[in-house]
């Protein structure tokens, strides 16, 4: 289901364009309503306009809108972020994110976006020209398949989740199963749900605790898997969740890095995208 502004109908205000999803429908059993609807995708102001006046995440949400007023039995999503504008991306995935939880649809992801699936997803399946190559659990595909199905030149992308934030002297810090990211200063951190997305080539290994270095922030772990490379390595390092490094062969050597090995790692302040 691909949510764009032209599949709203122009001489129709916002809120005839959301009830139109009512049609061929019984809106009086239990589903979406949509005081609660435009409740949830904040778009109660824009009941009396027409599509023409609407930013494009407005379009997105009257969308979005009036496909829940349908009462869908299931959302088929092929890549939904494709079209929208980066800095929208944010604001809509927290609207998915409110759907499901609110209505709890069942909802399938089509996506080479690797943030977005570690998520949302519960369960993936990776399909490679027609050919399934794993099933399961998205956690368990992500360590077992993510290096290998999701190639790039910066390596997997890591999503950690935010537990709580701590505000201290004037900085933010992210606290994740027991441990702290300070976040760069532009980030306005609160309670709300965040998540920290970096690449594996921001991840430096180290054996020791390194102080008075420019790296802030220091996640302590296990190794737990490698990915050799033609030419670098891919070290999976577990520190409550799967963190991903990318590092060369020598250093890997150098390291002495094997499975169960205790290592540090160092993640630039800066490398760290805030994920609302």
């Amino acid at each position: 289901m691909i949510f764009q502004d032209h599949l709203l109908f122009p001489h129709l205000n916002v809120e005839n364009n959301l009830k139109y999803g009512y049609r061929n429908h019984d809106h009086k059993r239990n589903g979406p309503v949509l005081s609660r609807v435009c409740e949830v995708l904040e778009i109660e102001h824009l009941l009396s306009r027409h599509p023409r006046y609407l930013s494009g995440g407005e379009c997105q949400r009257v969308a979005i809108g009036r496909t829940l007023l349908s009462s869908p039995e299931a959302l088929l999503m092929d890549e939904p972020l494709a079209s929208i504008d980066e800095r929208l991306r944010d604001s809509i995935l927290n609207y998915f994110e409110l759907i499901i939880k609110e209505w709890n649809i069942p909802t399938i992801f089509i996506s080479h976006n690797q943030s977005l699936v570690q998520r949302f997803s519960s369960h993936t399946i990776v399909v490679d020209r027609g050919k399934v190559l794993s099933a399961g659990l998205t956690s368990n595909t992500i360590q077992n398949y993510g290096p290998d199905i999701w190639k790039s030149a910066k390596g997997p992308i890591n999503l950690l989740k935010v537990d709580s934030i701590d505000n201290n002297s004037g900085f933010s810090f992210a606290i994740i199963i027991n441990q702290r990211l300070q976040l760069p200063k532009h980030y306005r951190a609160n309670d709300y749900k965040m998540y920290i997305q970096f690449s594996a080539s921001d991840v430096v290994l180290s054996q020791k605790l390194l102080r008075n270095i420019s790296s802030r922030n220091h996640l302590y772990g296990k190794v737990m898997r490698f990915v050799e490379q033609e030419s670098y390595v891919l070290v999976a390092i577990d520190v409550g969740s799967v963190v991903w490094s990318k590092i060369t062969s020598e250093a890997k050597r150098e390291l002495q890095l094997t499975i169960g090995c205790s290592i540090y790692c160092l993640i630039k302040t800066q490398s760290l995208q805030c994920i609302l």
